[in-house]
């Protein structure tokens, strides 16, 4: 238990696609918990810069966005590919996106030990 009530919570999951840096959706567990999410009515944002959005939303109802916004924060995030582009967050961003209370869940060990991320 980690304190987080999901039904009210904003998530962010950052990496969509079957693995890092590529841009192919086939057979991707990241896309598979996002939708599971959203059919259980929880706010999940996701984002991955290897997606082309606009072939994304031919196909999906899930909100992705383009970038991250530094002026919004969540409850979660989720860490599910480890792209390029991720490994080059500093501290300060890992921290800019999670609110006060929020927990980084880091699947793929890339996130600061000092922020103390779950990890698997």
């Amino acid at each position: 238990n980690v304190g987080l009530n999901a039904l009210n919570s904003r998530i962010l999951l950052m990496g969509l696609t079957f693995k890092e840096d590529c841009p192919d959706l086939r057979n991707s567990k990241a896309l598979e918990i996002a939708r599971i999410f959203e059919i259980k009515g929880i706010e999940c944002f996701c984002y991955d810069p290897h997606v082309n959005i606009d072939e994304f939303k031919k196909t999906n109802t899930l909100k992705i966005l383009n970038k991250i916004n530094p002026d919004n924060s969540y409850d979660a995030v989720i860490i599910a590919v480890k792209h390029k582009e991720f490994l080059e967050f500093d501290l300060s961003k890992w921290k800019g996106l999670i609110t006060e209370k929020g927990i980084l869940f880091d699947l793929k060990g890339i996130i600061p030990r000092s922020l103390n991320a779950l990890r698997l």
